[in-house]
């Protein structure tokens, strides 16, 4: 299932060609020029690990947080069936699962 299907499932919206977040805190464009899967999800953790430390003092922040939450579950979701899919799937093999 590719990762615009999961994003629209939880709530992500078109918008101007790229999918929003349903806090509104941020956007993937359709031709991404992220083609890694794993590694967008690894950078993402990342930002919401940071976002995640603030979201008490700033409801910006922890909006932030769900969104890129919203996000990660989507790419698990998405890295989780392609190697169900295809047993030999590699990082390199998840340009095909991105949206479309």
């Amino acid at each position: 299932m590719q990762l615009t299907h999961q994003l629209l499932e939880r709530g992500w919206i078109w918008h101007d060609d790229a999918l929003h977040a349903p806090h509104h805190t941020l956007w993937v464009a359709a031709m991404s020029d992220e083609p890694n899967l794993e590694s967008l999800r690894q950078r993402t953790v990342l930002a919401a690990e940071e976002a995640g430390d603030h979201a008490s003092y700033s409801a910006g922040h922890a909006a932030l947080h769900d969104d890129l939450v919203s996000l990660i579950d989507a790419l698990d979701d998405v890295i989780e069936q392609a190697r169900e899919a295809a047993p030999g799937y590699t990082i390199d093999d998840s340009a095909q699962y991105l949206l479309n």
